[in-house]
């Protein structure tokens, strides 16, 4: 019965992935991403920053915070619950050979973030999201 006016459906056709081998892709794109490669190109002099941090009681003012608590922090440490407050401290020293050069601090809280210079809000910051990158990592 394949006359005028009748449509077969055709079975779909299965394209393999760009990629037949995403772990060997993964592991070259890590490798090119490293200190060794690309991140040590982008930013390849780099100096050590003290980080503290106070965990505040509640939304507190700027010279509330100058009078905290401060402890050492640890790259990588996790602060909660959510909507906490907590203050952190920078300290670094920018190596005179660095002078006229425009210097980054590579900063991601994975929150909201504001800076402050002198008690005066400098620049506001969003972070990403880390949760949703650990998920995307297990998956």
């Amino acid at each position: 019965m394949g006359g005028r006016g009748h449509s077969q459906a055709r079975p779909a056709v299965r394209k393999p992935p760009m990629q037949g081998h995403p772990d060997i892709t993964r592991r070259r794109l890590a490798a090119f991403a490293s200190e060794a490669q690309l991140r040590g190109c982008v930013y390849s002099r780099r100096r050590p920053v003290a980080l503290a941090v106070y965990s505040a009681p509640g939304r507190i003012s700027y010279t509330e915070a100058l009078h905290g608590i401060y402890r050492p922090a640890v790259v990588g440490e996790q602060f909660g619950p959510l909507w906490s407050t907590h203050w952190f401290r920078v300290d670094l020293a920018i190596p005179t050979d660095w002078r006229g050069e425009e210097v980054h601090l590579l900063w991601d809280s994975s929150s909201e973030a504001c800076v402050w210079v002198d008690g005066v809000p400098a620049q506001g910051l969003t972070g990403t999201d880390d949760t949703r990158r650990e998920n995307r990592r297990r998956a």
